[in-house]
């Protein structure tokens, strides 16, 4: 008896492992999510249709690729199961878009193929005539096409760079939203009922194109699923020091706001109970807060930093916390240029390209943000590139980055020439250094010379 109590138990037990996995399974087939991080087509999201056509930018964006003019697109198949829907994409067009230079986003379609001519589904336009173009939302049946609504004349006339998120809800309508700053706050352009149904089935999208804009198509961040619903807080993810004396920055789980991330009582360094005098958003970057403080820091001393009251675009905020970091001044002979390649040719196992190699010689990582190469008596400045405790970095020419695609990280400039015939290159932050301990001796001699003469005035 025992024995066929443990068995069904067994049983049981499979029968629900079973199930669940036939319900992750479900909800992982009804949603699409795909950043191209794994950097190919092959793996993770199935798509399928003109494959050869598009290609992983080393940024991790789909980009269309080729020389031909004509149209090519990218389908996968879905199966939605929600009553309330959301599309997502970033899309990138470096061009003005027009009437033979477009991009579609196909929402729902009825078949795979999306230059069938009997397809049915819905779809956003990007490209028309003329210059009033707008994101455009279109019912197709076979070779006919009908505006359903539109959104702001002129949004994108020019090239543009935008996170579009479409919304259907249970009632058959649609909301079209755009984040044209990339930082996370979506506006509606606008929002429409419609009787039109298409069956459902598959999503993509597809480009028209000339021989000069193969190139400038990108995708990124496409999302297709249910509702999504962000209820987690922004976290202070940890803060680094930078060559600036007196300035930290501080990263965060997400992207914030910046009516909260940028008020300085958000902030507080605990040792001196002193808030920042200067908050703002690193370049480009709305997840990195820059904090600039009346004092410079201590070396070698630690601190607190606690934070607290962060909100994101959803509307959660975050409580406090409180980071720990050590800041140590960049010494003389920390970063080295420790291998100069002036001449590649003939070439000998490594990439046809000019490079210098910096080592990073202490036990702690060092951003080169700030930092410039002198090479003869050219000047130029260090990307923000971080190399680890002993690590290694390359500073190249950015028409030659694609040519050290197996070696990390590369911290690349406009250009690099070293010339064969020989020439000084000079690291500008260790050369800046020289020059503040010059001061600095400088400084101390003046004081104390200036002691001295009035010890002698007053002995007078």
């Amino acid at each position: 008896m025992k024995h066929k109590t443990k068995t069904a138990q067994v049983t049981m037990k499979k029968v629900f492992i079973f199930s669940l996995l036939l319900f992750v399974l479900s909800i992982c087939k009804s949603q699409i999510c795909d950043d191209f991080s794994d950097g190919d087509l092959s793996n993770g999201v199935s798509w399928v249709g003109d494959v050869g056509s598009f290609g992983v930018t080393e940024e991790g964006m789909l980009t269309l690729i080729g020389n031909d003019v004509g149209r090519a697109y990218l389908a996968t198949a879905h199966t939605p199961n929600e009553e309330i829907l959301e599309w997502h994409i970033r899309m990138k067009l470096n061009f003005a878009p027009s009437a033979n230079n477009f991009a579609r986003f196909y929402l729902l379609a009825d078949r795979a193929d999306l230059t069938d001519t009997k397809l049915k589904g819905f779809y956003l336009q990007f490209g028309e005539n003329q210059s009033n173009d707008a994101i455009e939302l279109f019912y197709r049946d076979g070779e006919t096409s009908t505006s359903v609504c539109r959104g702001t004349n002129g949004f994108i006339s020019n090239n543009f760079d935008y996170n579009i998120k479409v919304v259907k809800d249970d009632e058959n309508v649609w909301y079209v939203y755009v984040d044209n700053l990339l930082c996370g706050e979506y506006n509606l352009d606008y929002d429409c009922e419609t009787d039109y149904e298409a069956d459902v089935g598959y999503m993509g999208i597809f480009c028209q194109f000339t021989a000069s804009n193969t190139g400038k198509f990108f995708f990124d961040d496409i999302y297709y699923g249910a509702l999504r619903v962000d209820t987690a807080a922004p976290k202070m993810t940890g803060v680094s020091t930078t060559t600036t004396l007196n300035r930290i920055e501080v990263n965060f789980s997400e992207k914030v706001t910046p009516i909260t991330a940028l008020l300085s009582d958000k902030y507080v360094m605990l040792e001196d109970n002193v808030s920042p005098i200067e908050c703002q958003f690193a370049e480009n970057r709305f997840d990195k807060i820059i904090l600039t403080f009346a004092q410079e820091f201590a070396d070698g001393k630690t601190y607190h930093l606690r934070c607290g009251g962060i909100a994101d675009y959803s509307g959660n905020v975050s409580t406090e916390d409180t980071a720990v970091f050590r800041f140590q001044k960049p010494k003389r002979n920390d970063v080295v240029i420790s291998e100069i390649m002036a001449d590649p040719y003939p070439v000998v196992g490594l990439p046809p390209a000019e490079y210098l190699e910096l080592r990073n010689r202490t036990e702690r990582p060092i951003s080169l943000s700030g930092w410039k190469i002198q090479t003869g008596s050219a000047i130029r400045e260090l990307p923000d590139v971080i190399i680890d405790s002993g690590g290694y970095a390359l500073i190249v020419g950015s028409g030659c980055q694609s040519l050290f695609a197996e070696y990390s990280p590369l911290a690349p400039i406009s250009s690099l020439t070293i010339t064969d015939a020989g020439q000084n290159i000079i690291n500008q932050r260790e050369r800046l250094l020289n020059l503040q301990k010059r001061q600095k001796l400088k400084d101390l001699l003046i004081t104390k010379f200036m002691q001295s003469l009035s010890k002698i005035v007053e002995e007078e």
